[in-house]
C-alpha cells in the first residue's frame, strides 16, 4: 500500500517548480503589455487610437482580476501549477493577443 501512495505523489509533482522552456504566464502577459505600449505611441497604425487604449484597459483589468503578477503563492502561474491544460490555453490566448498586435505593423 505504501508503494501506491508514493506512485501518486510522483504524478502530483509540483509543475510550478519544474524547469520549463516556455515563459511563465506572467512573462507572457508582460510581453503582450509591452507590445500594447509599443503600438500605443504609434497612432498611425489605427484610424481610431482610442481602440488601442480600450484594449489595453481591458487587458490590464483581466491581468489584475486574474492576479497574473500577484505574489508567488497566489499568482495565476501558481494557481494553475497542477493544470497544464488550462495554462496552455492561457498561453494560446496570449499568443493570439501578441500575434494580433504584431500584425498591426
Amino acid at each position: 500500500m505504501e508503494s501506491l501512495e508514493h506512485a501518486g505523489d510522483e504524478s502530483m509533482e509540483d509543475v510550478f517548480l519544474q524547469d520549463d522552456l516556455r515563459p511563465t504566464i506572467a512573462e507572457h502577459a508582460t510581453q503582450c503589455r509591452s507590445l500594447f505600449h509599443k503600438y500605443l505611441v504609434m497612432p498611425e497604425i489605427l484610424e481610431d487610437p482610442t481602440i488601442m487604449d480600450d484594449q489595453l484597459a481591458r487587458f490590464t483589468l483581466w491581468t489584475s482580476n486574474m492576479d497574473v503578477w500577484g505574489p508567488l503563492n497566489v499568482s495565476l502561474d501558481y494557481r494553475l501549477r497542477f493544470s497544464p491544460t488550462a495554462a496552455d490555453i492561457i498561453h494560446q490566448l496570449l499568443d493570439i493577443i501578441c500575434d494580433t498586435l504584431l500584425s498591426c505593423e
